[in-house]
């Protein structure tokens, strides 16, 4: 059963099996209701007199405005039958899953709220408000890519007044973003990073004892790895910031998964909770796993993204 958009653009699907544990009181609020063919009728929560003229046939039902529907056959193979429908419906979610997600046009509170999207479905939207760092990890392909979408949604809900990228791209496999608006810096070889960090160390550490109200600041670092090297991490005077929301700094991170487990940056943003991509090289091809704090683990669908040269 399902409900209309609350008040605040909040919906709520309730399935059959979960309409006994709702509250009477609470019942009322659902709005519409999809009720499909009963054994019994009279036990109807729509109309016992109309739940008994519904055909006895898969797919029929009544609506909470006491009109029937027919529910459509939720398969992509062409076949009209119903008997093997579980096996038909996991065969098409493994179709699905191959595919490549291009990314589509999303609503105005997702745009509002600075969501960014990295795949399909609500497991794909990113709260960098909310969460403020980012870790992308894995042994596979697929890691840039998901860095691309994160650059490309700062640059869709921000102007270059509200938000401001440091870029950390040693093979230039982002180069695209060089010339957006929003970039302060590009540091392709290590001299020009260790010049990056102390000048934003700088900038962030005026922030400390001012009532700071400038641009957001995204430092997005893909192959991580490649970054650090047992002498040095040029990236480590920046933790001293991670912690402190009200600077404005957000830590997009893209590595190996392997080889970085003592790395003090890597092991701070794991501690602290900062939400995680998690690409298998046994995944299929654009699947990952999204871990986020509180929410456990859940798979996504990655949104692929052509490079733009």
């Amino acid at each position: 059963m399902a409900t209309r958009g609350l008040e605040y653009g909040v919906h709520v699907i309730v399935t059959a099996n979960q309409w006994a544990d709702i509250r009477k009181e609470f019942r009322q609020i659902l709005g519409v209701r999809f009720e499909l063919r009963l054994a019994d009728p009279a036990s109807s929560e729509v109309d016992p007199r109309v739940a008994a003229h519904v055909p006895e046939r898969p797919g029929f039902g009544v609506t909470s405005e006491k009109l029937q529907f027919l529910a459509g056959l939720p398969r992509i193979d062409g076949s009209p039958d119903s008997g093997d429908l579980e096996q038909a419906t996991r065969a098409a979610a493994v179709k699905i899953l191959h595919s490549r997600r291009t990314a589509v046009p999303d609503n105005e509170v997702v745009r509002r709220m600075k969501r960014i999207r990295i795949g399909g479905g609500d497991h794909g939207l990113l709260d960098l408000q909310l969460y403020k760092h980012l870790l992308v990890l894995g042994d596979s392909v697929g890691k840039t890519n998901v860095l691309r979408s994160v650059l490309r949604g700062i640059t869709q809900r921000y102007t270059e007044n509200e938000a401001l990228i440091m870029l950390v791209d040693y093979r230039r496999g982002l180069s695209e973003f060089a010339g957006v608006p929003h970039l302060l810096r590009h540091a392709a070889i290590p001299s020009d990073l260790v010049a990056c960090v102390k000048e934003t160390g700088d900038s962030l550490r005026k922030r400390f004892h001012t009532d700071w109200a400038g641009p957001e600041l995204f430092v997005v670092v893909d192959d991580y790895d490649l970054v650090v090297t047992r002498e040095s991490n040029p990236l480590l005077p920046l933790r001293e910031f991670l912690a402190h929301h009200y600077v404005g700094l957000h830590m997009v991170v893209a590595s190996r998964s392997g080889g970085l487990p003592r790395d003090p940056l890597i092991r701070w943003l794991k501690e602290t909770g900062s939400p995680g991509v998690l690409l298998n090289a046994n995944n299929r091809p654009g699947q990952a796993t999204i871990v986020r704090p509180g929410s456990g683990q859940q798979p996504v669908q990655l949104t692929w993204n052509e490079a733009q040269r």
